[in-house]
């Protein structure tokens, strides 16, 4: 698990490779959703907000 803020994801780029991508292909399908889990194929993300 990371925890920082967002705006850093590019300096796990060496060490996650696909981050970055990974981090587009999750903000383009939370948009509008509610805070909570949610899952897709091959995984599932959380939407935390506070």
């Amino acid at each position: 698990m990371i925890t920082d803020h967002v705006k850093l994801i590019h300096c796990y780029d060496k060490l996650l490779p696909g981050l970055g991508n990974a981090y587009a292909l999750v903000t383009e399908m939370a948009q509008g959703k509610d805070d909570g889990r949610y899952e897709f194929e091959g995984g599932f993300f959380l939407i935390q907000t506070g």
